[in-house]
C-alpha cells in the first residue's frame, strides 16, 4: 500500500503524522510542518508524512512542481523523519472510518494526525477534516487543522504557482515557496555550441513530470556540493541552432571548470526575457554579454552594491 523513507534514525512505534501531497512544498505547507513538528517535540515522538507517489486528480495534470525525490529533500529539511509514500489509488476509496482504523492507526500507529483546514479524503473526497478528527478520537488519538496560508487575499496553492511559473512570475513563486524553484539533475554532455561562442554551458535534461516553466533566460544559481556559482539558464530548445528537446543549459559567470557528470542545482531567481531565435550567431553572443551585465546589476542590487563599473 505505501513505501517507507527512513530520514533520521527516530523510529518509535508511534508517529506525529502530517496528511497531505505537499507539490512544491510551499509556506502553507511549511507551517503546517512546523505546528507538527513542535507536537512531535511535546510528545518526543517521530514526525512523519503521509502523503502519495502521484498526484491526486484534483489537480488536474500530473506535472509536479518537485519531483518526488527533491520534495523529499525539502521535507527533510524542516525537519520530517520519515515519509510514507501511498498509491493514491489504493487509499482513494476508503471510507474516512477505514482510512482512519486501516491506514493512519494499524499501519501507521498514528498518534496525532495534522492536516490543513481544506483538507479532503476518502471516497469521492467525502471525508473532511471534521470526519478525521471523529475518527482519530474514537481510536484514542487526536487531529489538529492549520488555517491556510493568505497572500494578498489569496490562499497559497500548487495551482497558483504553477500557473506563476508557466508565465515566467519566477519571484512571485518564489516568495510562496518554502525554498526558491530548484531543479536537481546530472550534468550531460551538450553540443559544444556555447563553447564555441565562448560561453560553456552546463547542460541538464528537465525531468517529464516537473511543472512546466516558461522558456526562457534565467538569473540562477549553480549548486555543486557546497560551492554556489552565479549563473545564466536558459530553459528551452535552442531555436537559434538545431532544436533539440526542451532542457536547462547555464553559464556560469565568473567561472572556468567542468561539472560533467556531477549533480547540481540550479536555483531560479529572476527571469530575464524570453528565448529568442536570431539569425546569426553574433547576434546571440551580443544579446548574452547584455544578459551577463544584467544578470550582474541585479546581483549588485540585491547585495546593496553598485552596478557601476569602478
Amino acid at each position: 500500500m505505501f513505501s517507507l523513507k527512513q530520514i533520521t534514525d527516530k523510529d518509535k512505534e508511534e508517529s506525529v503524522v502530517v496528511l497531505g501531497f505537499f507539490d512544491g512544498v510551499h509556506r502553507g505547507h511549511k507551517r503546517l510542518i512546523e505546528k507538527a513538528r513542535e507536537k512531535a517535540s511535546e510528545l518526543s515522538l517521530p514526525l512523519a508524512i503521509f502523503t502519495f507517489s502521484s498526484l491526486p486528480t484534483k489537480y488536474g495534470s500530473d506535472f509536479r512542481i518537485l519531483t518526488e525525490d527533491e520534495r523529499d529533500g525539502v521535507l527533510a529539511e524542516l525537519g520530517v523523519d520519515k515519509i510514507y509514500t501511498a498509491n493514491f489509488a489504493a487509499v482513494k476509496d476508503m471510507s474516512a472510518e477505514e482510512f482512519v482504523k486501516t491506514v493512519l492507526i494499524d499501519k501507521l500507529h498514528t498518534r496525532v494526525a495534522f492536516s490543513g483546514s481544506d483538507f479532503r479524503f476518502g471516497m469521492g473526497a467525502r471525508g473532511s477534516f471534521c470526519d478525521l478528527k471523529a475518527e482519530m478520537i474514537k481510536n484514542g488519538a487526536d487531529a489538529f487543522c492549520i488555517d491556510e496560508v493568505v497572500v494578498s487575499g489569496e490562499k497559497i496553492s500548487s495551482s497558483k504557482i504553477k500557473e506563476l511559473l508557466k508565465r515566467g512570475f519566477i519571484r512571485e513563486a518564489n516568495a510562496l515557496l518554502t525554498l526558491p524553484y530548484f531543479l536537481d539533475g546530472t550534468v550531460v554532455k551538450g553540443r559544444g555550441v556555447g563553447k564555441s561562442l565562448g560561453f560553456p554551458t552546463v547542460n541538464c535534461d528537465i525531468p517529464s513530470e516537473k511543472a512546466i516553466l516558461k522558456n526562457g533566460v534565467y538569473r540562477t544559481k549553480i549548486i555543486c556540493g557546497e560551492e554556489s556559482y552565479d549563473a545564466l539558464t536558459n530553459v528551452g530548445a535552442c531555436p537559434t541552432f538545431e532544436e533539440r528537446q526542451i532542457h536547462a543549459e547555464s553559464f556560469l559567470l565568473d567561472f572556468d571548470g567542468d561539472f560533467y557528470t556531477k549533480r547540481v542545482r540550479i536555483v531560479f531567481l529572476d527571469f530575464l526575457r524570453e528565448e529568442v531565435k536570431f539569425e546569426n550567431h553574433n547576434m546571440l553572443i551580443e544579446q548574452i554579454k547584455k544578459d551577463v551585465q544584467t544578470s550582474k546589476g541585479l546581483i549588485c542590487q540585491e547585495n546593496g552594491q553598485s552596478s557601476q563599473q569602478p
